[in-house]
This record gives C-alpha cells, structure tokens and sequence, in this order.
C-alpha cells in the first residue's frame, strides 16, 4: 500500500532524504533503530512520513510511541545537532470516519506535508516529536490515545479525520 501512495504524492513533493533505505538510531542500541518511510532533513526542522496500512491496529502501544520517539532523537548522531521534529503518521487503508477516497487522502497529505516542510517553525515543539495522526481507524484510537497521554516525549499537534 505504501508504494500506491507514494506514486499518488511523489511527483508534487520533494525528494526525501531517507525513503525506506536507511536505518535511523545509534548502532549501540539496535532496539531503538528504525526504517522511516520517508524523510526530509531540512537545515532547520526534521520531518517523517509513515505510511501505517490499517492504522497500525496490529501493533504494540510501546512500539509505536518508541517509533516517534527514536524519529526525534535518532537523527543526532553527532553530525547534525538536534532539529525540531514532526511525524506525519497517515493511514491510507479502511477509514470509518466519513467517506474519503484515497486520491482525497492523498491530496490532504501533499499539502499538509507541503505546509510542514514550507512554514515558518512557529507552533513546532522543539524538543518533543509533534505528531499529525491523519484518516486513522477509530479502532487504532489506543494509539492516538497513547501518543497524547506521552507528554514528556510526544505533542499531538493535529488528528485529520
């Protein structure tokens, strides 16, 4: 599913630096590295696609939460300093909030990803992951859930329903 959506938004955004080819995290911890789906590095702010078939309903609370977390701090491994952070977590499978197609959710996702890697910094958090979750399942609110009750390592900034 992941290559559908990327052959729907690829042509309007820019190349991202890391596209489901490069591990994120310290060689020192292998638990805490992970593979972005996309990423853009940008000199002043850092943001991640994930493409979360199904919302992610199958996966552990902790994993997902770790996932954010390492896509915040994995990135300063001693050559770049440590850069604000957002996470754009999209789900392009059932969605059972109002009808939507997925050229719809697409399209949402190029602009909202345009506005993240265009716009001003104001309203990022600096130290925290800032997380979009978009078109997730009501049966993976845990992980919305649980991404807003983490309020030491994670800033919900917008749910897109």
């Amino acid at each position: 599913m992941e290559h559908i959506v990327w052959a729907k938004i690829f042509e309007r955004l820019p190349w991202p630096l890391i596209r489901d080819d490069k591990l994120i995290g310290d060689e020192r911890c292998a638990l805490a590295r992970t593979r972005p789906d996309a990423c853009w590095l940008l000199e002043d702010r850092v943001l991640h696609l994930e493409v979360d078939e199904h919302s992610h309903d199958d996966r552990e609370i902790a994993c997902e939460l770790k996932k954010l977390d390492s896509a915040n701090w994995g990135i300063a491994d001693g050559k770049f300093a440590h850069l604000p952070t957002w996470t754009v977590r999209f789900n392009p499978s059932e969605y059972d909030r109002r009808r939507v197609t997925l050229t719809e959710r697409c399209d949402a996702l190029v602009e909202h990803l345009l506005d993240l890697l265009r716009a001003p910094l104001d309203g990022w958090c600096t130290l925290r992951t800032n997380v979009t979750f978009m078109y997730y399942h009501s049966k993976a609110g845990r992980h919305i859930e649980a991404a807003r009750a983490a309020t030491e390592s994670v800033v919900v900034q917008r749910i897109v329903e």
